[in-house]
């Protein structure tokens, strides 16, 4: 293991072990260049001996770097050194799904969903860009004290799963995760992350996973033999909806599943809505942050670094069964949910030593336990059924106890807030748009909506104007690459691909060319490609000078000369890429840009000063894979992305 202390790259300065397996160990470390503390992932040295594996894993994490999502943790860099590959990322403060679920237990359904939810819109945003992550499970979801849900290791799962190195004691990727198709041999898609994220979400409604045996041979021949049970029939108070989405992500045969990540974000968010409204205000205002508290809780518990643990904190002699679930977890229109004793799973059976220890106190313990449940569902039966205390109208100044939520919508967010306050609400941006046709700051939407009545108290979850969220690109050319990359990253976009490439002018090490070009308006998160110098191409060395050979007698009658064939190339296929990137390459290839068509009016030259990286070539007058002279002539059709709605198939 590497120790403490030393320094990866004459960068990255390690701190403290986070955590390890039999693949690779998690470290805090310092970057000695962005003065910031990351997340260290460093392989076992085996596998940096295997050049076929190093290719894979440069390739997957350049491609996990140029994901930006808020769902998902960053790459920010990767690198080999002697003791292993490693790869750079985001450090989260919290603690993964899997120490969640083993600290607390089951979470309750309204906050299975968020997490689902949000590991669902991350496998959208790496699926459109074709990266299938192909290890969903617990331990790579992260959840951080803001209740943010991340999601880890893209970039590294399909190398290791496809490298012939085997590790002692591991298995390469989670057999209790895996879709038949994988428990197949066959290869991994978007169908498969579908799939396990069904069993994820399996497994945090009931605490337990749906296929077991013994070893991993068994528990794969289960998966492809046996059907799945609902999640509610191992714990009542599950909602039959959250039924439906586990069996449909969880379908046998890949077109049964969600056709999309996206799609099945939509039905966890369409649940949370459901049981969001009424009554259950306060509860769909806690779901989106419950997750953090469960998070904060078993930090402490588990001592994970940078967390004070709490006096006392130990391994229990017995652990304690788990909570029941509130009954605003999983609240529905029109009132809370009847209480279900079903909510309580049974405690675990003793031992002979546990009854012999179980004394008058226990049983004095559990009587008052039911003697509290007994009144609080009495005063929610006279509440439901509209006893002396309910109103037909529920008014702010009746009892204090209920609120009619008013229209927060076109106000500033600080007016919101003050209005909230005189109700006795308290408001939260739970989500932020961007809008031109509004001020920065405004409210465009809110839940619950106006005119339901809520406990005063409740959050009101807002959703904000802001305004239109920009990055000017910066210009790296010149650079030396570590100071051109600090500017990068430091302007708020990502690190592209990496090149290299000869130039008589530019010194080795230092920045040739980029793109996006500088000064371009992009989105944050963008990724810039670079060429870097190796300084000017050597010359060859010469060839000796052959001696002459004697002129032939000519002929007395010499036969013409021939008129040599002009040199053919094969056109390439350049519909779907960037006009500058077509530009670029014509000249290359041996061939010339002709007549553009298009275009805004005024830039048909396409090395003007127009923007070539917002418009994709349509059509070309020479066909893909025909042969033509060299210097022959190709005529375009460029258009933007917005005129073939986003999406352009070569």
């Amino acid at each position: 293991m590497t120790e403490i202390g030393s320094t990866l790259d004459g960068r990255y300065r390690l701190l403290e072990l986070l955590g390890q397996g039999g693949m690779a160990s998690i470290y805090r470390a310092r970057d000695a260049q962005l003065e910031r503390d990351v997340a260290i992932k460093l392989l076992r040295p085996e596998f940096g001996r295997d050049p076929d594996f190093l290719a894979r894993f440069r390739d997957e994490a350049r491609a996990a770097a140029s994901l930006s999502h808020p769902n998902i943790v960053a790459v920010f860099d990767f690198g080999e050194e002697e003791s292993g590959p490693y790869i750079v990322m985001e450090l989260v403060d919290g603690q993964d799904l899997g120490a969640i679920l083993r600290d607390n237990g089951p979470l309750a359904p309204r906050q299975s969903a968020r997490v689902a939810a949000e590991v669902a819109k991350a496998l959208h945003a790496a699926h459109v860009h074709g990266i299938v992550h192909r290890d969903v499970k617990p331990s790579n979801i992260l959840v951080g004290r803001d209740g943010r849900v991340k999601v880890a290791d893209f970039g590294i799962a399909r190398a290791i799963a496809e490298s012939q190195i085997t590790m002692p004691g591991t298995t390469m990727g989670s057999v209790h995760y895996f879709a038949p198709e994988q428990a197949r041999g066959e290869q991994a898609t978007a169908a498969s992350d579908i799939y396990a994220l069904g069993i994820v979400l399996f497994e945090a409604l009931t605490g337990q996973r749906p296929f077991s045996g013994d070893g991993a041979a068994a528990v794969a021949l289960a998966r492809l033999t046996t059907t799945p049970p609902r999640p509610s029939s191992l714990r009542g108070s599950i909602p039959s909806e959250l039924d439906a989405i586990v069996l449909r992500a969880m379908a046998f045969d890949p077109d049964d599943r969600y056709p999309t990540a996206a799609a099945m974000a939509g039905a966890l968010d369409g649940f949370l809505a459901d049981t969001g409204v009424g009554g259950s205000a306060a509860a769909g205002a806690a779901a989106g942050v419950a997750a953090a508290g469960v998070a904060a809780g078993a930090a402490a518990a588990s001592g994970l670094p940078g967390v004070p643990r709490p006096a006392g904190a130990g391994i229990p002699a017995r652990p304690a069964p788990p909570m029941p679930y509130p009954p605003d977890a999983y609240a529905r229109p029109g009132g809370p949910a009847p209480i279900s004793t079903r909510s309580v799973p049974p405690p675990p059976p003793m031992s002979d030593g546990d009854e012999q220890d179980a004394g008058p106190w226990a049983w004095i313990a559990g009587g008052l336990a039911i003697a509290i449940l007994l009144v609080f569902g009495l005063l929610v039966f006279k509440f439901v059924s509209g006893g002396p205390a309910a109103s037909a109208t529920p008014s702010p100044t009746a009892s204090g106890a209920m609120v009619t939520v008013p229209s927060f919508i076109n106000m500033a967010y600080a007016d919101a807030e003050k209005n909230a306050a005189q109700l006795g609400l308290t408001v939260v941006r739970s989500a932020s748009e961007e809008r031109a046709d509004v001020a920065p700051d405004t409210v465009i939407a809110q839940n619950p909506l106006q005119g339901a009545a809520v406990a005063a108290g409740s959050q009101i979850q807002l959703t904000v104007a802001r305004g239109k969220q920009s990055v000017t690109v910066p210009d790296m050319r010149g650079k030396v690459e570590a100071d051109a990359l600090k500017e990068v990253v430091t302007a708020g976009l990502a690190i592209g691909t990496r090149t290299t490439g000869f130039d008589p002018l530019v010194a080795a090490g230092a920045i040739i060319s980029q793109n996006p070009l500088p000064g371009v308006i992009v989105a944050p998160g963008t990724p810039v490609s670079y060429v870097v110098s190796d300084g000017p191409e050597p010359s060859p060395t010469p060839t000796p000078t052959p001696s002459p050979t004697p002129t032939p007698t000519p002929a007395p009658t010499p036969a013409p000369t021939p008129v040599p064939t002009p040199a053919k190339v094969t056109v390439p296929n350049y519909k779907c890429q960037l006009l500058g990137d077509v530009a670029d390459a014509l000249a290359a290839d041996g061939l010339k840009m002709g007549t553009i068509t298009g275009l805004p009016d005024g830039n048909p030259d396409p090395a003007n000063s127009f923007d070539r990286t917002a418009w994709f070539a349509w059509t070309q007058s020479l066909a893909a894979g025909s042969k033509v002279a060299t210097g022959s002539t190709i005529n375009f059709e460029f258009y933007d992305s917005a005129s073939f709605g986003g999406t352009c198939t070569p």
